[in-house]
């Protein structure tokens, strides 16, 4: 996300920053760099879906080194094209999906 992003916010990026992190302050009046500020935004956004939720276990936000990032996104991104695809990648008795 380019910083001029974060200077002049589209509507959709507005209403983001003014939503409240997990310590209850919003976005928008914490004192934080712009690499922070755009992780505290990543994490808002992403728990915007419902199957993500609010409970901090739910999502774990972490840097990957460049070597690992091609195995990371692969299998972030794995192929679903029957329904039993999901029995290999959802965890159905820790999951409320």
């Amino acid at each position: 996300m380019p910083n001029e992003a974060l200077t002049t916010p589209s509507g959709a990026l507005s209403t983001l920053l003014y939503k409240i992190d997990k310590s209850g302050i919003p976005i928008n009046i914490k004192e934080v760099g712009m690499r922070a500020l755009k992780l505290l935004l990543l994490e808002l956004c992403i728990r915007e879906a419902k199957w993500v939720g609010k409970h901090p276990n739910s999502l774990k936000l972490q840097r990957v080194q460049i070597e690992e990032f091609s195995q990371t996104f692969d299998y972030g991104l794995k192929e679903i094209t029957k329904l039993d695809d999901f029995n290999q990648v959802d965890d159905w008795e820790n999951s409320s999906f």
